[in-house]
Parts: C-alpha cells; structure tokens; sequence
C-alpha cells in the first residue's frame, strides 16, 4: 500500500512536471527564441542600415544613437513592430526578409533624393514618383544602374532560395512572441507624451533638420500620420468669423486696402536655386555673377525671407507665395498641387486678381503636368498657362534644362493677350540641380579667384552653377527692359517681385556644416514707377511676399493677404494663421464671403490658339499648315498618333498618308504623352 502511494505521487508529481513544462513550451521554446533573436538582430542592423544611409557616415549614426537615444529607442520600436509581423506568420524568415527589403528600399531612396536635391524622402513623395522618374536621368549614373540591377537580381535569387528553403510552420511558436509584442505596443504608447516634448524635435519649416533629429523612421512614418489631416485646436466658425472681423476693422482705416488708380501689371517671378555665389564665405569671383539683382536690391525693397524648401522643392515655395499658406501646418515635404488641389478649388492670389478686373496667368519653362501643375493652376484660378509645350526657341544648358531667357517673349505675350492689366506668375527652371564638376568651359566670364576651404572639384561645380545664375541675371535685365519698353508704347506701368524658391544645391552648402542659412532665398522688387525702398522684418516669409506686392501695386489685398497685412504683428499671429489656413485648405471656408470663394475653372493652355489651316501633299510628304505649332505639336489622324516633323511654327511634315475626309488635329502632348490641349478638327478634303 504504501509503495503504491509513492508511486501514485511520483506519478501526479510527473503529471504536474509534464503541465508546467507543457505550458512553458508554450509559452516560450527553442524555436520562438531563435525567432527573437533573428528578429532583435535584424532590427538594428535596419536602423543601422537606414540612418547609415541617410547620414553618409558611421560616425554620425552613433552620434545619433547616443545623443538621441530617446529618438533611437523610438526608431527601433517602430522597425520591431513592423518586422514583427512575421511572428504571425507561417513562413517566418520569408516574411521577416520582405520586410527588411522593403525598409532597405525606402532607406535606399531617401539617399538618392537626399543627394539630389538635398531634402530626405517623405511619404508624400510617392504620389510624386512618376514626375521623380522622369527626371531621375540627371541624376542617376551608369554605375548606379548596374548597382541596383545587381542588387535587385541578387533580391530575386534570395527570395526564392528563403521560399523554397523554408517550410510553413506554426503561425505562433511561443506566447513570448505575442506578450513582446504588446509590450511593444504599449511601450510606444507610452511615449506619446515623449514624441511631442523636446526629444522629438519637428521643426515643420526644416525637413532636413526634422529627419536628422528624429531618424528617418519615425520622420517618414509621421509624415504618412500628417495625411490624417486634424482640425487645429480651437477652430469653429464663431473663431473664424471673430478673426475675420478683427482684420477688416484694422482695415477700416488704412488707405493701402482700398484700390488706386494706377492699377500696374504684376509680375511675381520664382527664380529657381538663385543666389549670388560671390557671397559664399571665403569665394571671390573676378566679376560678379549677378549684377542686375544685386544693383536692384540696392535700389528697391529686397532681402532674404524665410521659405519652406531647401535645395529642392520648387513647389512648395509656389504654393506659400501664391496662397499665403505656411507650410509650417502642411506636410513635411509634400507637394501641394498633387495633395491639396488637385481636386479642389483654391482661393489664390489669381483669384483675387480676377476679382478685380485683371487676367492671370503662369507661365513656366519646363512640362505642364510635372507635378500635377496644369491641374492644380486651374483650380487656383488661373486664366491661362504657358508651358514648355507651348514654347518655341528654347535652349538647353549642359545638364539638359532649359535656358530662362526664352521666360521673357512668353511673359509678354500673356500681356499682350488681352486689353485687361496683368497678373502673371512666372516659375524658372534654368539653374536646377545637379551641378556638374566635371565641366569647365573657358568662355565663362565669372571665375573664383580666391577660394579658402573648397577642393576643386568643388570649386568647379560652383564655377558651373555662377554661369547659370549670370544667364539667368541677364534673363532678369532683359524683362526688365522689355517692360519699360511696354510703358513707353502703352503707358502699362508694372510692378516685378524677383525671388528664389530655394537655395541651390551645391555640394560645398549643403554636405557638412550650415556655410549659410539653407532655409533662406533671396528677394527684390522693381517698378517702371517710383516705389520707395522699405526695410521688411527680419523673418519676413514667402508666404507674406503676396501682400507686399499688393501693397505696392496698390490693388487692395485678397482675404488671405489681407490677414497677413494685419496680423502680422500680433502676438498669436501664427495661432490664427494656422485656423485661417486650415479653414481655407480642408475647412468651411467660414473665413470667406461667397463672392470672394474661388469658383470653378476652366483654364486654357497657352495664350494663342493652335490652328491647322490647310493640309497640302507635297510628293510623298503631307504638309500641315497653321499657326502657332511647337516641337510639342503632334500630329493625330483619325485619333491616331501618326510620326510627324516639326518645321517651324507655322509647318508640320508626316510620310504617312492622309486620305480624303480623315480626321486631322494637332495635340500638345506633356510628360507621358498626356494631352495638355487639342487644336479643332480639320477635315482633309483631299487634293
């Protein structure tokens, strides 16, 4: 009896052993630990990776990983989370390697575009990808080409060796794997209160400095939460009104917001990367790249304000100035014609203009659709659009974009296109990144005779971009001069604000320290009329440069300009900015009077009509005859692209037959063959 007691014991003791260890292999096993320690071991090689690339040296990841270690602890959360996903699923390393690829990938990209136009990728520059790629050629080398193309036959290869290698498993090894997960969870819950304070520092206004501070991780992964865009704390109706009112009784009593007699052509012209290269520290040129700006600046309100973007970014400048918008309450690095207004009307300043008599129009030298632009104008207000594909006489510069000077037949004749005074908005696109240093030509005038610091590679690029800027200096004496002639013919005074988008990416500025405010461009305005010189604040932005103009131009102010003229210089100016702004982009529009709201539109390309006049057969050859062709114009039959030979503008050739009674028109084709316009519909009555 009492050895059957013992042996009964000895058995319940096992039983219970075999429970606990039963449990505990549940819980945790040698399988979910080998899991745990490849997926621990591959997160941080990802954040390695990741801000290697984005950093350009290792140094500067470990500076990162120990004086950011909140925001380090905060990145490695976030890749843990996402690779963790693989603990749910049955092929596991297959799963885990996937991920890993696709976070290499976008830590790949960010490196390219942070080398081309030196701002870090964002979430909104995916909606961009197609524009990205049709100019990724001035940037991406032979030697790049082959690199990815190994790289991706190398992704293949492996991806079918882990596919056929590893055998579905259970989708959960371990309980550990669940519980380490949620405690993920929570631990980034909890350091929502962290993620708003002073270790996570966002500074809307510096992208660069924001991605830097913050590792690229979590700064793409917020510029994807910025999407959900959030109504600012206090916005109602009652506190836009409230605001509204307060501006129009400062107005009350000021002179400027009322519309004079004058009533000038307005001119606002972006000047793209801009600046004068002799005012880098330690350079100096035998002669001045920029002598028209600099002898404006001198004479006419000018200086640097504040703007959005820096080595890149054209758009975002374009927006503030045309809209009054911040991007301080934007999207770290989106691009508002494709996110804002591509499907929605945007008051603007066009749509003031238009409000009070004048046409508007834009005009800029480079494709009509790249980043949505032909859309978006329209929808901003804008009567007319002059763009590349609307253009005749352009030339290239060495890198392949086109040369400025051709900016100032197509400004004027959008002037000359209507009896009405003007508003023409005008984006150049002459000295657009990449500067080469390879390239030196000896008929350069500007050369650097003192350069302290700089190697020569960099000194050339330099000396390549002082080229440019002189060209486009001159593209500036030549407008200018273009328009005094129109007051002498015409009597037309008109007003011209010059300014840059954003500093230019040249290397010497933008790898290492900050040589000079990269967040800074320059600005000038010129009159054909007496406009006295006037100091403007020291952090005066381009999204205030509209109202100034308006000042000047004696036009009265839009809503939106007449905000920024009258609150400016109000202690929670920026507070009431950004519920006016919200308002306008995603809100009511409380903030508007109906007849101030910016209407449906229809907008038209170019300011002369395309025609086809007669078709005539010239042996085997069909010429078309008409007016105002481009190299753009491409011939249709019968809704049929057909191979066709730009002559001149007045003369389309094809060897392809056109039988009597086809349908014949002319398409102005933009990036992708997209249709920007379509002249009317010939018929061909035959010879």
């Amino acid at each position: 009896m009492k050895k059957n007691r013992i042996k009964k014991r000895i058995s319940q003791y096992n039983k219970r052993t075999r429970d606990i260890n039963y449990y505990i292999n549940k819980f945790i096993n040698f399988e979910s630990i080998k899991e745990i320690s490849l997926w621990a071991v591959v997160s941080v090689f990802l954040i390695y990776a990741v801000e290697f690339m984005a950093r350009g040296n290792m140094d500067e990841v470990k500076l990162f990983l120990s004086q950011r270690d909140i925001a380090a602890h905060i990145n490695l959360i976030i890749v843990m989370l996402f690779t963790g996903i693989s603990f749910f699923a049955r092929r596991k390393k297959f799963c885990i390697w996937i991920i890993s690829c696709v976070i290499l990938i976008l830590g790949a990209v960010n490196n390219l575009v942070i080398k081309s136009r030196g701002m870090p990728f964002s979430f909104s520059d995916i909606f961009s990808i197609s524009d990205a790629l049709s100019i990724a050629s001035k940037f991406i080398s032979i030697n790049m080409v082959i690199v990815a193309a190994a790289l991706l036959l190398i992704f293949i290869l492996v991806t079918i060796l882990i596919w056929k290698k590893e055998k579905k498993g259970k989708r959960i090894n371990g309980y550990i794997t669940i519980f380490i997960y949620i405690s993920l969870i929570l631990t980034i819950n909890g350091y929502r209160s962290t993620m708003t304070g002073d270790y996570m520092r966002t500074l809307a206004w510096d992208v660069t400095q924001t991605y830097e501070n913050n590792g690229f991780i979590y700064s793409f992964a917020e510029s994807y939460v910025g999407y959900l865009r959030k109504k600012p704390e206090g916005y109602s109706k009652d506190a836009i009104l409230k605001i509204r009112e307060e501006v129009e009784n400062k107005a009350k009593n000021d002179s400027s917001s009322k519309i004079g007699s004058k009533k000038p052509n307005i001119l606002f012209v972006q000047l793209e990367g801009f600046f004068d290269p002799s005012t880098i520290p330690g350079i100096e040129f035998n002669t001045s790249p920029t002598p028209v700006f600099n002898s404006l600046s001198e004479k006419y309100t000018s200086g640097y304000m504040d703007v959005p973007t820096a080595g890149g970014g054209t758009a975002r400048t374009e927006f503030e100035v045309i809209t009054g918008s911040s991007f301080k309450y934007l999207i770290n690095g989106e691009i508002p014609y494709i996110t804002i207004v591509n499907n929605k009307q945007v008051n603007s300043i066009a749509t003031y203009m238009n409000n009070i008599g004048y046409k508007t129009h834009a005009v800029h030298d480079f494709e009509g659709n790249f980043y949505n632009r032909n859309k978006g104008l329209e929808n901003l207000g804008f009567n007319t659009f002059t763009s590349y594909e609307y253009m005749n006489g352009i030339e290239k510069n060495p890198t392949g974009w086109p040369k400025d000077k051709v900016l100032t037949q197509y400004i004027n004749e959008a002037m000359d296109s209507t009896k009405e005074k003007d508003l023409v908005c005008t984006v150049s696109v002459q000295a657009h990144s990449r500067y080469p240093s390879d390239r030196n030509d000896s008929s350069w005038p500007c050369k650097i005779t003192k350069s302290e610091g700089i190697t020569e590679r960099q000194k050339k690029e330099i000396e390549y971009y002082a080229e440019q800027v002189r060209e486009m200096d001159q593209f500036i004496a030549d407008l200018n001069k273009s328009v005094e002639q129109r007051k002498k013919e015409t009597g037309e005074d008109t007003l011209i604000v010059y300014y840059t988008d954003h500093m230019p990416r040249i290397s010497y500025l933008f790898d290492g320290d900050e040589i000079m405010p990269r967040y800074r461009a320059p600005y000038t305005f010129y009159a054909t009329y007496d406009l006295e010189k006037e100091k403007l604040p020291e952090n005066f932005a381009s999204y205030q440069l509209a109202y100034k103009a308006m000042e000047y131009a004696e036009v009265g102010y839009g809503p939106m300009e007449k905000f920024h003229k009258y609150m400016s210089d109000e202690k929670d100016y920026m507070k009431k900015l950004e519920l006016v702004q919200y308002d306008l982009l995603f809100g009511k529009r409380y903030y508007l009077k109906e007849s101030e709201k910016q209407k449906k539109n229809n907008i038209k390309m170019g300011v002369k009509d395309i025609t086809i006049d007669e078709i005539k057969k010239e042996g085997n050859k069909y010429v078309i005859k008409g007016e105002n062709f481009t190299p753009k114009s491409v011939l249709f039959v019968n809704d049929k692209m057909v191979d066709s030979k730009f002559i001149d503008s007045g003369s389309i050739e094809t060897n392809e037959k056109i039988n009597k009674s086809d349908e014949v028109c002319l398409k102005q084709l933009g990036k992708y063959n997209a249709e920007l316009s379509s002249t009317n519909i010939y018929i061909y009555k035959g010879e």
